[in-house]
């Protein structure tokens, strides 16, 4: 070991000794003596301090010297007699076990710290060498003693105070401060137990917001907003990199979901608090929230819709603060078509919704939805949200179910209304139609066919003429028998205990249907009607259940309101349907357009059915018939079919080519060398089946993903070796 080397060694395990003992006054003057190497005074310096420094240490004594060094304010003179600083340098007791360690040993002490001596902090300036240092120095308490106080500690250094970085003391007063307060504020909370300080500039801030205030109520959620949380989110925004969205966002976020299941208390919350004063855009994603709040409600008591009115005029007040531009704007214009854009899932997405911008106008259109929804509720529970979902979003016919849900109400409520009542509702219904736009999609008649198939129901007669008859200009008009005759076949189909269409109440449905179909009228509706009843028809000849123990009815398969299930479970439970395979599609076809799904996919319906009796053949063991419908019905068509389904005719070749029957015969079965004409006969029926499975694993091959080649060839090869045995028995 060269006696520089040495020097260099005996400095640094010199100063590791000195720090573990907390010897801040030996370190300070073992980092002024010539035996320092010059070009590691700080950053080696820092790094033993760092890592060796007891964290039970006194920051009274170290961080002084810690900030000297980073400063560069410690010197050493070559003019100083090497004596005298031999005698004022601390030594190890017994340094002689040097002689006693290897040179690489020392090697790795000297190098210990330098994965801490990054580009970054040798160029660093006095600021960014504290603020490092500091910081990490608290990373260390987090991770060994874990005590506030000691953080605390650091932090309040009277004798280096003014000399504390800038980002430390915000630091301190933005995050490590307000985190204490909340701790006192709830002091069975045990809020600071496994807290990492260190860790808060990083951490996730959704699951920070929900530990700070988990235990806030609508008494001290105010209290704790202003006091913590708000330093904390300006504390967090001001590190976030530029461009990043402000984390008040994610406090919003919080607070519209706490609302959901609590809705009282964001009302008084909101009643107490205007929002943070960091900046206009902060404060709009407030208004925003208010919004939002509204439309996530799922409560409908009439004291709620109160509220909401309260937390309308709460977001206009603010609004008018924050920006009083367009407080005069009262057109609608254009946010239907920003709601079809932004789509139905999105419709109350916090903040990207259009019903969210904190805008005059979107604050006005909520007021319009809360007194609608509020109306509603007199004669039926529907929240804010179903309100604006059903104006934005409903096709022209879920309006009128809604209309006629409303309308019918419940059963009971008949024997109560009289004429007066009635015509408040029509009143009603006409206002959702006309000026808030929530029926917005259905005419004038519409509104009234419902009314006048509603009231004939019932027998209001009087209030039927006085409406609909005595008028010279009434508001319906003689094509509107379409529409009661569709509604009458509806209700009678529904109330079908079975299938058969020559029965019951399904024939009656079809004696109906047909007064204006074909004879009057062939309209969609009607054809829809139609193709539904003979769909129906048709599977009364089934042996089906879709509940256990009940025969199939009309309105279970208007429930299921899935036709490929349908016949799925068909095929389970008829064994041979699968041979009718041409009607099997036809009654899907046209389940899938009287049941009013779009009619796009025709071909896809063909095949996937295919597909199932395939399969169907298989459960019986009929492997003749699966592989005529793979061959004729797919193959034919697999252009077709992949550009529907590219996975579809490859999996189904696989299925039927790898199929083996339960009844295959076994090479073992015969140990005789000579064969009888059957057994031959079986043998041969057997080869013939393999080849024809080997032709279907061939082609799956040729069309499938290649990850799945080498599988259908290992089945494909295991076949060719049972035909050879086949073929050489």
């Amino acid at each position: 070991m060269t006696a520089t080397m040495q020097m260099d060694s005996t400095s640094v395990l010199t100063a590791i000794y000195l720090s573990s003992l907390s010897r801040v006054e030996d370190l300070r003057k073992l980092f002024e003596t010539k035996s320092w190497k010059p070009s590691l005074a700080s950053t080696e310096a820092l790094a033993i301090l760092l890592e060796y420094l007891p964290a039970t240490s006194d920051p009274n004594e170290f961080l002084p010297l810690v900030f000297d060094i980073c400063h560069d304010r410690l010197r050493w003179s070559q003019d100083r007699d090497e004596e005298k600083k031999a005698q004022n340098a601390p030594q190890i007791e017994e340094l002689e076990f040097l002689n006693r360690v290897s040179d690489n040993v020392v090697d790795r002490l000297m190098d210990r710290d330098k994965h801490l001596q990054t580009d970054e902090i040798k160029r660093a300036g006095p600021e960014q060498l504290k603020e490092w240092w500091i910081f990490r120095w608290i990373c260390k308490l987090d991770n060994t003693v874990e005590m506030p106080d000691m953080v605390q500690s650091v932090l309040n250094v009277d004798a280096i105070l003014a000399e504390m970085p800038d980002s430390v003391v915000i630091w301190r007063e933005q995050v490590f401060e307000p985190i204490l307060k909340l701790a006192a504020y709830y002091p069975s909370s045990r809020l600071l137990t496994g807290l990492k300080f260190h860790q808060l500039a990083t951490e996730d801030i959704d699951r920070l917001l929900v530990k700070f205030l988990h235990y806030s109520t609508a008494m001290t959620i105010t209290r704790d907003v202003k006091t913590v949380i708000s330093p904390f989110l300006c504390y967090r925004d001001s590190i976030a990199s530029e461009g990043a969205e402000s984390y008040w966002l994610n406090f919003y976020k919080w607070m519209i979901l706490k609302s959901e299941s609590d809705f009282k208390w964001a009302f008084e919350f909101i009643r107490t608090w205007s929002g943070p004063e960091t900046g206009k855009n902060v404060q709009m994603l407030y208004i925003s929230a208010i919004i939002a709040i509204c439309y996530h409600c799922a409560d409908v008591q009439s004291s709620v819709f109160e509220n909401m009115h309260a937390l309308q005029k709460r977001a206009l007040y603010l609004r008018s603060f924050a920006d009083n531009s367009d407080m005069d704007v009262v057109s609608t214009d254009g946010i239907d078509d920003d709601m079809v854009l932004i789509g139905e899932d999105r419709a109350f997405a916090f903040p990207s919704s259009p019903l969210l911008y904190p805008s005059a106008l979107q604050i006005k259109l909520l007021e319009s939805l809360i007194t609608s929804a509020s109306m509603l509720s007199v004669y039926m529970p529907v929240s804010i949200a179903t309100v604006a979902l059903l104006r934005f979003y409903a096709s022209h016919e879920e309006q009128l179910q809604f209309l006629l849900k409303l309308v019918r109400g419940k059963s009971k409520e008949y024997a109560y209304r009289d004429d007066s009542n009635w015509r408040t509702l029509r009143s009603a219904s006409r206002w959702l139609r006309n000026k808030s736009l929530v029926l917005g999609k259905l005419s004038d008649s519409d509104v009234e066919n419902i009314f006048l198939e509603t009231l004939l129901e019932f027998g209001r007669i009087n209030l039927v003429r006085e409406i609909y008859i005595d008028p010279i200009q009434g508001p319906l008009d003689n094509s509107d028998v379409e529409l009661h005759v569709l509604k009458s076949f509806q209700k009678h189909y529904d109330n079908a205990s079975n299938c058969n269409a020559t029965r019951g109440s399904l024939r009656i449905a079809s004696q109906i249907l047909h007064l204006v179909y074909d004879s009057i009228s062939t309209s969609n509706e009607l054809k829809k009607a139609d193709l539904l009843l003979k769909a129906t028809h048709e599977l009364s000849k089934y042996s089906l259940t879709l509940s256990q123990g009940v025969p199939l009815s009309p309105l279970q398969i208007k429930i299921n309101n899935n036709p490929e299930d349908i016949i799925s479970q068909l095929l389970q439970s008829n064994g041979k349907s699968y041979l009718q395979i041409d009607e099997l599609i036809s009654i899907t076809s046209n389940l899938l357009i009287g049941l009013g799904k779009p009619d796009t996919d025709r071909k896809g319906i063909e095949y996937r059915i295919t597909r199932m009796c395939i399969y169907s053949a298989l459960a019986a063991d009929d492997f003749s018939t699966a592989y005529d419908y793979c061959m004729n019905r797919l193959w034919s068509n697999q252009e077709e079919i992949r550009a529907l389904d590219n996975d579809m005719i490859w999996q189904v070749f696989f299925a039927a080519g790898r199929y083996v029957s339960p009844n295959a015969l076994s090479l073992a079965s015969s140990p005789s060398p000579q064969l009888t004409m059957l057994q031959r006969a079986q043998l041969m029926e057997k080869a013939n089946d393999l080849k024809l499975q080997m032709q279907l694993l061939s082609r799956s091959m040729d069309i499938c993903p290649e990850n799945h080649i080498f599988e259908i060839l290992n089945v494909w090869q295991d076949f060719e070796l049972q035909l050879t045995q086949y073929m050489t028995k």
